[in-house]
């Protein structure tokens, strides 16, 4: 997923990725969940082609800006209070989800980009490597901000596009006093990562995303599409997908809704320890799958026969199978049947014969041994 982040960066080139939370109501039967889910939204020039990820093609529904209350704080229309910070200082090295450790405590977080040219972007690390390198200074910062910069040198004359970016958080709360003191939360905790953030004059046109590079007076930052991976903010621990089977609540008090006709793969596995409620989870997926679609066909295989009765209640057949009871299943009449291909029934003669011998127009063909 990092990869498809940084390919992401270099086939779109310019833009503003933005994450925001999302209250809502979930209701399933009689109960009602209040869910807090994360949306991603890519601002980007027309025809740019976005090949890695599916984000909204709306524009996220936000509350306008009303009045400015003093220069870090702005009024929305909808009665709540806004203040966005920049971060302006970043360390060496950033932790991989960032963004995602910030998702309780801020409204939004956006990360604006735009590719550098080729050959700016290479002059512009050689120069600064060679002054690094150069300056009379040998502390341990100066050194390894030396080595950083090498590195970045290689990437980029390696092939690796170089970007400059803004990174911005917007915090809201209907009180400006708790507004302050979130605003306050979100500063002690990018300190700690090491990231220095502040609310600039800039209020409006940022919470607006009039954030047109080179515009606005605010300090540069750039790093190539490898250093920017660990802003890569696509990260969510809900199960919200849409349509999906109800399958109970997480442990954040949000609803888990699983459709797998959504993921690359069809296959999922139910693990866990004795006890703690597979089989249970699996026969309120089948049945509640069922209640959704009742089209859907089911073929389960119980060694234990834990799901006889519950076939009997879903109106399906269960096939008791004894020991030393003669099996047998015909692949020439599964094929006639419509059950299945001919390629099927070639890749079962295949296995069941593969390893079978002549030992002369005679001999009947064998099993192996």
């Amino acid at each position: 997923m990092l990869r498809d982040f940084a390919g992401l960066l270099a086939s779109v080139k310019r833009g503003v990725l933005l994450a925001r939370r999302v209250d809502y109501e979930y209701k399933y039967s009689d109960y009602s969940f209040s869910v807090a889910d994360t949306a991603f939204y890519l601002k980007a020039p027309a025809g740019s082609q976005v090949v890695y990820f599916n984000p909204r093609p709306e524009e996220p529904l936000r509350p306008r800006v009303k009045r400015l209350v003093d220069p870090a704080t702005l009024e929305l229309e909808d009665g709540s209070y806004a203040r966005v910070l920049v971060a302006y200082g970043f360390p060496a090295s950033l932790p991989e989800g960032l963004l995602y450790t910030l998702y309780t405590e801020v409204s939004e977080a956006v990360l604006v980009f735009r590719e550098v040219d080729k050959v700016k972007a290479v002059r512009m690390v050689e120069t600064a490597r060679r002054r690094r390198i150069t300056s009379g200074s040998q502390g341990v910062t100066e050194a390894h901000e030396a080595t950083a910069l090498e590195e970045l040198a290689s990437r980029v004359l390696s092939g690796s596009s170089l970007f400059e970016f803004y990174l911005y958080f917007i915090v809201r709360d209907r009180d400006p006093k708790a507004l302050h003191a979130r605003a306050n939360t979100l500063k002690s905790l990018l300190k700690g990562y090491g990231v220095d953030v502040d609310a600039p004059p800039l209020q409006r046109e940022l919470y607006n995303l009039e954030t047109c590079l080179g515009v606005i007076c605010i300090e540069k930052h750039y790093a190539d599409s490898e250093s920017l991976k660990p802003l890569f903010p696509l990260i969510s621990e809900e199960l919200h997908n849409e349509n999906g089977v109800f399958l109970g609540v997480s442990g954040t008090g949000s609803p888990v809704l699983l459709d797998v006709w959504s993921k690359p793969n069809l296959n999922f596995v139910i693990v866990g320890v004795t006890g703690s409620g597979k089989s249970m989870t699996a026969k309120v997926y089948l049945k509640r799958l069922r209640e959704l679609d009742n089209k859907i066909l089911y073929v389960g295989v119980d060694p234990e026969s834990e799901y006889t009765r519950v076939a009997g209640l879903l109106g399906a057949q269960a096939v008791e199978i004894h020991e030393n009871q003669r099996l047998g299943l015909d692949p020439i009449k599964l094929l006639r049947s419509g059950a299945l291909e001919l390629g099927q029934v070639a890749d079962i003669v295949s296995e069941v014969y593969g390893g079978a011998s002549y030992y002369g127009e005679s001999t009947p063909l064998r099993n192996p041994t």
